[in-house]
């Protein structure tokens, strides 16, 4: 994900790992990956870095 204005890089190796996992990597700000959450259909995981 990449935090409520979307400025939270992701690492280069972090995309390639999920890359050679198949695994669907989303980064959208904090709004959108609620939103996307939220509208169910599928199984998914969830990593939130948060901040005060």
């Amino acid at each position: 994900m990449a935090g409520a204005q979307g400025a939270l890089p992701a690492v280069d190796d972090v995309l390639q790992e999920a890359k050679c996992h198949n695994v669907e990597l989303l980064r959208v700000p904090t709004e959108g990956a609620i939103a996307i959450l939220n509208g169910g259909g599928r199984p998914a995981n969830v990593i939130l870095h948060l901040t005060c």
